[in-house]
């Protein structure tokens, strides 16, 4: 990872600072934008979860439909591969913990293109609260754990592909009650 960053003169991080980072990560206090939408015309709140250093995730909130959609989820990735301190699994705790307050029943899909946000999705909800969809030319298929991560890590990498996983929780199944909450 470190060459690939000299060949694109992107400055290293050391060891210490990775360190440090990581500890003003944990000691920050997650901040919310809620940005509305529009209900009469369908379109959803959007809420933006974000910690220190570019670490942030990023949903739809449909107060109508009782649902919520993370689109995307980053941890910094200059720390990413050095910290498994829980920092994705935090941003989607407080993503959730929050949507549910503002309503939402159920996680709906998004397309998952990577092991580590098949991996976050099972640590956060539990393996038996997340229900994995194979979307294809054909139509979708409800598939288990393991098939969605054979999927995934063969499609990683490619630029297209004709399959997608997808991962739905119902919420009601998932105790937030003691998760952390943003500030605003």
């Amino acid at each position: 990872m470190n060459e690939i960053l000299q060949k694109l003169d992107v400055p290293t991080i050391s060891e210490q600072r990775k360190k440090e980072m990581i500890v003003e990560i944990a000691a920050a206090r997650p901040q919310a934008v809620l940005t509305p939408g529009n209900p009469t015309e369908g379109i959803p709140d959007i809420l933006t979860i974000s910690l220190p250093y570019e670490c942030y995730i990023d949903g739809l909130v449909n107060k109508q439909e009782k649902t919520a959609k993370i689109n995307l989820f980053q941890t910094n990735t200059r720390i990413a591969n050095f910290s498994k301190v829980g920092i994705g699994s935090r941003l989607m705790r407080v993503f959730v913990a929050e949507a549910k307050a503002l309503g939402a029943e159920r996680i709906e899909g998004g397309s998952l293109i990577s092991l580590s946000a098949l991996r976050t999705r099972v640590k956060v909800f539990g393996k038996e609260n997340v229900f994995f969809f194979l979307h294809d030319m054909n139509g979708v298929y409800p598939i288990g754990f393991e098939e969605a991560e054979k999927k995934i890590k063969f499609n990683e990498g490619a630029r297209v592909s004709r399959e997608q996983v997808e991962a739905r929780c119902d919420l009601s199944r998932v105790d937030t009650s003691g998760w952390e909450r943003p500030v605003y």
